[in-house]
């Protein structure tokens, strides 16, 4: 810097960054202001219930057992589970026996293909409909599984008995509507 720009001031360039930097920590001053009470969360979790001393002379010997299972089941008296509302999970033998209520599919993906991605994340967030299962089976590590159907390439759906025998098979669904279409 010469004299001439000291006695002027000094040097342009830190004028300029000194009013970035000034007009920066305005702008956050004035959104944080603004948005303090929608970036607080509040946590109802937390809350204690009140204590009672009332003491419960109930007994429980009439209430009948909660049933067990999936919030998509019922448990019969019998001890199975029938299927009421329809469901996306993950595949597990026992539960091809769903096919004795409804249909059940097997969805083949695979985590690096793109399509599998995209209808694994439609069928994860849309309604499935009504008497449907569809289990999600990892193309990958279910080798004997997809050589039992004769598959060779994944995105690829099974429909099958309770037994597991194969009804139908088709390729590229991408919803749960397109699902459904296939099994009737």
């Amino acid at each position: 810097m010469n004299e001439e720009q000291a006695q002027k001031g000094g040097n342009p360039l830190y004028i300029i960054v000194g009013v970035i930097v000034v007009a920066l920590l305005l702008v956050w001053l004035l959104t944080s202001g603004t948005s303090e009470e929608s970036s607080v969360a509040v946590d109802d979790s937390s809350a204690v219930a009140p204590v009672t001393t009332e003491v419960l002379t109930e007994t429980t010997e009439d209430v009948p057992p909660v049933p067990v299972g999936t919030p998509d089941e019922v448990i019969t008296d019998e001890g199975t589970p029938t299927q009421v509302a329809g469901s996306y999970e993950v595949y597990a033998p026992e539960k091809l026996a769903r096919a004795e209520e409804g249909d059940v599919v097997i969805f083949f993906h695979a985590t690096w293909c793109p399509s599998c991605r995209s209808a694994d994340k439609n069928l994860s967030s849309e309604e499935i409909p009504e008497g449907l299962t569809i289990l999600k089976a990892d193309y990958d590590e279910n080798t004997e599984l997809r050589q039992k159907y004769g598959l060779t390439s994944q995105h690829s759906f099974v429909q099958v008995d309770a037994e597991g025998t194969m009804i139908k098979k088709w390729l590229g669904s991408s919803n749960a509507a397109q699902v459904a279409t296939q099994t009737q």
